[in-house]
């Protein structure tokens, strides 16, 4: 899942031909039109966007509604969603905020019970790797030394 209203996070996930779809959520038709012209986008208009764990619901939801996952619980599989988000919500930009959820009753058995207090879903927050130094391309420096 990507929220945006540009399509610059959501051209460099798909880029890399994901074996499972990318919902971008955006508050621009135009976004949303442009959706179909990259590998594996389905688009998800919204009037208006708050923070990720309150559109998450709604995420779900559409998710199911379009038969692009699953997401049910007790059905004995991980549901893990990657969410990728500007920091603050900022739609525009490159500094991504990345959140994993996991629907259901199993994620009881992926997080260790140390503090965990068997919620249906966890939130890992990581800002110190972006997708964008991720995709971004590697230059190496050529050592060859010319005599």
């Amino acid at each position: 899942v990507i929220f945006t209203d540009d399509l610059t996070t959501a051209r460099l996930v798909s880029k890399w031909r994901p074996a499972v779809p990318i919902i971008v959520v955006t508050q621009l038709e135009q976004v949303a039109r442009q959706c179909s012209s990259f590998f594996a986008m389905t688009p998800m208009k919204v009037d208006s966007v708050t923070t990720v764990n309150e559109m998450m619901p709604a995420v779900a939801e559409f998710a199911r509604r379009n038969n692009l996952a699953k997401l049910e619980p007790g059905d004995d599989e991980s549901d893990q969603v990657v969410v990728l988000s500007g920091m603050g919500m900022n739609m525009v930009g490159t500094r991504l905020e990345m959140t994993t959820f996991i629907f259901g009753d199993e994620s009881v058995q992926l997080v260790k019970p140390t503090a965990y207090l068997g919620k249906d879903t966890v939130t890992f927050k990581s800002t110190k790797v972006g997708v964008d130094i991720v995709c971004a391309p590697v230059f190496t420096v050529r050592k060859t030394k010319i005599v």
